[in-house]
């Protein structure tokens, strides 16, 4: 059962401007929780719709509709069958549309301002992004369908008039969402004027300076205890300083180029932990790379019946995909056997990270190699969403510790635990976190063989064995 948030009080005091409308649209940090509360504040022949970039918020939204007797309407669907998100006409009393995706719509542009695929046309590269192989098991996440974004569809069919953002966690997220929402209306060609738009979020939240990120009209209507809302009224044009300070960015890496879009980790730059990681593959004869040694002259040989000439490697919270990009090119190179297939899986629940992994990676793939971009929070929810089994011959992470804005080592806990099942018995798990943090402990609870390999800047590379 899910609990009320923490805001509903502000929500039920404002309950007003809520009531009145046709259907909402919530986008944002929205939690299933927000869902809650918006199921118990509304009439049921009010429609409600949710933008999230976020798989477990999908998941959890999923799981809370079908609880309070919804039909949930989603963007995730097999292949071969015609997603309902963009196909049925409106909502049904008793239906929910979810929508898990990031705007692709606003994407080229930015990609193309660092230079990928500028030989393109901004339309046949927004068109080949609709292509993303992004699962969710056997099923796929459809994030757009005959140059209509998943956000334009959720409007269409819950026939909003009220848009409530719950304030995301970066101030490149709230812009990615203006310019997706003002382009989704502009799609529509509804009159802003008619159409009311609602932000909310606690004072530590960075909410207070909304006033310098938009153009247009910015009131409080709500500011009691440690939460504020805000009403405005505009063309949803962000501010020259906004617009200046949020783009995509490209780091040049030895295996390639990385793009990454604003509001993926560590967006502007390679992150020290990473970049800590990957030098431990710069020796493949060190001590702690023996088994990649090993591996590497095992597969080069002329293989036997009895060797299984499949390969497995798997990313949690890939991000960008930069481990996997550096670790994918260096196998590549090592292994010149072409009797060797080399499957990659990399699992996050971030639907701009699993966009960012795709174009990072998609240069490398050849006959030989296969990969999985998976929407997920746990190496077992992708098992039971349909994803192969396989034993992994190297787990890499640099796993989060937050889930929205709390703090939570479970997420690295969880992985440590699952991970030990699926690791081949001459694999290794090779793990990144801050110094500070208290991984060393699960690891040896888990593993028998656990060794620190590189120690530099706050981080620690954990390297497991069985």
């Amino acid at each position: 059962m899910y609990k009320l948030s923490p805001e509903l009080k502000v929500l039920e005091r404002n309950q007003g401007y809520f009531t009145k409308a046709k259907g909402i649209v919530l986008l944002g940090a929205v939690e299933a929780t927000h869902l809650a509360d918006f199921l118990t504040l509304l009439e049921p022949t009010q429609k409600l719709a949710v933008y999230t970039n976020q798989e477990y918020t999908f998941k959890q939204m999923h799981e809370l509709a079908t609880k309070r007797g919804y039909k949930s309407i989603t963007n995730l669907w097999p292949e071969s069958q015609t997603c309902p998100l963009f196909t049925q006409a409106e909502l049904d009393v008793k239906e929910i549309a979810l929508a898990y995706a990031y705007p692709l719509e606003i994407t080229a542009p930015y990609l193309q301002a660092q230079g990928y695929a500028q030989e393109t046309s901004v339309q046949a590269l927004t068109h080949k992004l609709t292509e993303l192989p992004i699962i969710n098991g056997k099923e796929r996440f459809i994030f757009s369908h005959q140059e209509q974004g998943a956000l334009a569809r959720l409007i269409q069919l819950s026939q909003a008039d009220t848009f409530v953002m719950f304030w995301p966690k970066s101030k490149e997220e709230f812009l990615v969402l203006i310019q997706a929402l003002a382009q989704a209306l502009t799609h529509l060609q509804l009159n802003l004027n008619q159409l009311n738009f609602f932000f909310l979020g606690s004072n530590d939240s960075g909410i207070k300076t909304i006033e310098s990120l938009l153009t247009g009209s910015t009131q409080v209507i709500d500011n009691a205890g440690r939460w504020r809302l805000y009403t405005y009224q505009g063309d949803l044009t962000a501010s020259n300083k906004l617009s200046a300070k949020v783009k995509a960015h490209k780091v040049e890496l030895t295996s390639g180029n990385i793009y990454n879009l604003p509001g993926v980790f560590s967006s502007d730059k390679l992150d020290k932990g990473t970049e800590l990681l990957l030098t431990t593959y710069q020796d493949l004869n060190a001590a702690h790379n023996q088994h990649l040694l090993s591996l590497i002259r095992t597969y080069n040989k002329k293989l036997n019946q009895a060797t299984n000439p499949q390969i497995n490697f798997l990313d949690y919270g890939a991000g960008a995909g930069v481990i996997t990009q550096f670790f994918m090119h260096l196998m590549q190179q090592q292994i010149t056997n072409s009797e060797v297939q080399m499957r990659w899986d990399l699992i996050d629940v971030s639907a701009a990270a699993l966009l960012c992994s795709n174009l990072n990676l998609s240069t490398h793939l050849n006959a030989q190699t296969q990969l999985n971009l998976v929407a997920s929070a746990s190496i077992n929810q992708a098992l039971e969403q349909g994803l192969p089994e396989v034993y992994y011959r190297e787990i890499v992470t640099n796993p989060p510790f937050h889930q929205g804005k709390e703090q939570t080592f479970a997420i690295t806990e969880t992985l440590i635990k699952q991970a030990k099942a699926r690791l081949h018995q001459d694999g290794a798990l090779r793990l990144v976190a801050n110094s500070g943090l208290p991984y060393l402990p699960m690891l040896e609870q888990h593993f028998k063989h656990v060794q620190i390999i590189a120690k530099a800047n706050g981080f620690t590379v954990y390297l497991a064995k069985h």
